[in-house]
């Protein structure tokens, strides 16, 4: 199930629960209109909650291509994996990891643990303050 919104040069999408690749194909939707009518740079926030269900097949196939379908309209993807403790911390090393490894990721795809670092990083990448989007984000139900 994903939820998005869209706050001044940031399109997020939160997902929870079992992602499909409807939903994947949404949040593609989603940015290539948030791309449409923004006229300047945009970066994707994906968030990836703590009672994510792992992926089937189908959505792990079409994951990689959708990271660069979305790297194609946005400067980057910045994801959160939340989670503590040493899971969480692993599903983030092997995020970064994957990252890394592949050529066209390095230096756009960033990993971060929470959404306030996300939007942070975001905010380097992007010219945007961070008093600019608490308010809207707090109306959109997301907490920094």
């Amino acid at each position: 199930m994903a939820k998005s919104v869209t706050v001044g040069p940031l399109f997020v999408v939160c997902w929870d629960g079992t992602v499909t690749v409807d939903d994947q194909q949404s949040a593609l939707a989603g940015l290539r209109s948030a791309a449409r009518a923004r006229p300047g740079p945009l970066v994707m926030v994906v968030v990836l909650g703590e009672s994510l269900h792992p992926p089937a097949a189908e959505v792990r196939k079409q994951g990689l291509e959708m990271i660069r379908s979305a790297l194609a309209l946005a400067s980057a993807l910045e994801v959160v994996v939340a989670g503590r403790g040493v899971l969480g911390t692993l599903q983030r090393s092997t995020a970064r990891g994957v990252a890394l490894v592949i050529p066209e990721l390095r230096g756009r795809v960033h990993v971060h643990e929470s959404l306030r670092a996300a939007v942070q990083h975001a905010a380097t990448v992007v010219d945007f303050a961070m008093a600019e989007v608490v308010q809207p984000f707090a109306r959109a139900g997301l907490s920094l």
